[in-house]
């Protein structure tokens, strides 16, 4: 009985030690200066499909600021896939997206798992500034919106993204003393029994 409590005391410290805490993010290019971005906080934004190459560039254009899937400040040529990378697996993940114009419809969005297998597509993109709620999805490591084969004079812009993710938090006090306890309790049972 005791080895059954002392294991399971021990168990629990380890379980508590480290506890995980969720982390919502919100990028809002609308507040950001304009320039090139590669990387805004843990989350990477790049330009990987046909055009042109480089970091995706914000501009406060159209009403309002927008991370386009182009590096060029006159906007074209595009690249046909804006891409954004996450650092480590996020939940709860919205964003807001404008297609600005009558080929949006064609324009669609991917999601990817951490082994990269597509989790989802959407291609309800919209002409105007439409937000996008991607919460029934959990374990997304990556969105890809792609301009629908306009090849390079098809742009889109991507104005804020949000999402959750867990990170690891700094053991508390109580959480420390629970291993400790459970390792000295672990020992203290072993010297018991090499003494019998």
């Amino acid at each position: 009985m005791i080895k059954n409590i002392v294991s399971k005391s021990w168990w629990l410290g380890i379980c508590l030690a480290l506890p995980l805490s969720v982390q919502a993010t919100l990028i809002d290019f609308d507040a950001l200066p304009d320039g090139n971005y590669a990387t805004v906080g843990d989350t990477n934004f790049s330009l990987v499909g046909d055009g042109i190459a480089g970091d995706p560039i914000k501009l406060s254009a159209f009403g309002g600021g927008y991370l386009f899937n182009s590096s060029q400040p006159f906007l074209f040529p595009t690249n046909s896939i804006l891409r954004v990378d996450f650092n480590g697996l996020v939940d709860n993940l919205m964003f807001d997206f404008n297609g600005f114009g009558p080929e949006a419809n064609l324009m669609t969005w991917r999601i990817f798992d951490e082994n990269l297998a597509e989790l989802a597509t959407g291609n309800d993109l919209t002409a105007s500034l439409a937000s996008f709620d991607l919460s029934a999805f959990s374990g997304i490591s990556r969105i890809e919106f792609f301009n629908g084969g306009g090849g390079v004079n098809r742009f889109f812009g991507l104005q804020q993204i949000s999402f959750d993710s867990q990170v690891a938090s700094v053991p508390l006090p109580h959480t420390i003393w629970l291993l400790v306890s459970g390792l000295l309790s672990c020992a203290l049972v072993r010297k018991y029994r090499s003494q019998i």
